[in-house]
């Protein structure tokens, strides 16, 4: 009898779907709009793969003796159209520079957050800037499997827990593959937000054609949409979505108990803003009104070339 991951504890990585040789595993959407992984019985042969590949019920092992390096980074050409100090879009440039693979979470034409993959540096702006909801992979790791096998250089961003669903299900070191873990508060679902943003085109009477979370040119709450090319703020109880996902409100239940939120980071990389920089430790001398990311890695040697630091730990 095959277990996958309870309720209570599966993150969505999807790793136990695409694993599955005999497509015996179906993703399910709950009455709170969370995607599931569902058995169907009638395809299972019982390999017992799934479970075996699930970072939850088989945890993945990580060196605990090497202490991750702490570093202030930004992007220059990227910091003004980037929700902090552009970190991620310095290692995104890099990899498509040398002809790589991107891969990172977009809104689709109905405001649907899905993993996609980029290949240009043109299209990498909708992979640019913070999105608080849970981004849906949709068979993504398959496209990582195959450009890792051909021998192209990848970058995969995501939750921790996407990382480790990318991993489980990969079963492999790959030297061609960079991943970036974000500093992840918790992830509310695609179904929620879609519903937000339905009550707020009623409440301000207009179509919703993007819908930004944090400033891009720099760092700060200012959640806005955009309506045929305007700019519209949202403040007060029109900003509810963010009220309750600052206070924790909407996650998914894995989020309270997640395995991930520690030392030491499932990614190569864990990027996020760096909140209070200069306030502790080394002082910090350069404009931080432009946004600055705090990046926490052991493998230095990948980036020190990819983006300006200042060392804040040793």
């Amino acid at each position: 009898m095959i277990n996958l991951a309870s309720k209570e504890t599966c993150t969505g990585c999807t790793a136990c779907v695409n694993v599955c040789v005999y497509n015996a595993i179906e993703i399910v959407q709950d009455c709170n709009g969370f995607l599931y992984p569902i058995i169907n019985e009638n395809e299972c042969v019982g390999c017992g793969l799934c479970e075996k590949r699930c970072p939850v019920l088989s945890p993945l092992s990580f060196d605990n003796a090497i202490t991750p390096r702490a570093f202030a980074l930004w992007s220059v050409p990227d910091r003004t159209v980037s929700s902090s100090g552009g970190a991620f879009s310095a290692f995104a440039r890099k990899i498509l520079d040398n002809g790589g693979i991107v891969f990172g979470a977009a809104f689709d034409e109905k405001l649907r957050c899905h993993h996609i993959k980029v290949d240009k540096l043109e299209e990498l702006p909708p992979l640019r800037g913070s999105k608080y909801v849970q981004s849906e992979l949709d068979g993504v790791f398959l496209e990582v499997k195959d450009c890792l096998k051909n021998g192209q250089q990848v970058l995969f961003t995501g939750t921790p827990c996407q990382i480790a669903g990318l991993y489980a299900y990969l079963h492999k070191d790959y030297d061609n593959l960079l991943t970036l873990d974000l500093a992840c508060h918790g992830t509310p679902s695609n179904a929620v937000f879609q519903s937000y943003l339905s009550k707020l085109r009623t409440l301000k009477k207009c179509k919703i054609s993007s819908f930004e979370f944090r400033r891009r040119n720099g760092w700060g709450y200012s959640p806005s949409i955009s309506d045929r090319g305007k700019l519209i703020p949202i403040f007060d109880i029109e900003n509810l979505y963010m009220c309750a996902f600052e206070k924790a409100a909407l996650f998914r239940q894995s989020c309270y108990i997640c395995p991930f939120a520690k030392l030491p980071r499932v990614g190569d990389c864990s990027i996020a803003d760096f909140w209070g920089i200069g306030r502790h430790g080394k002082p910090f001398k350069h404009n931080v009104l432009r946004g600055v990311s705090l990046g926490t890695f052991i493998k230095y040697y990948k980036i020190s070339q990819l983006i300006h630091t200042q060392s804040i730990a040793n």
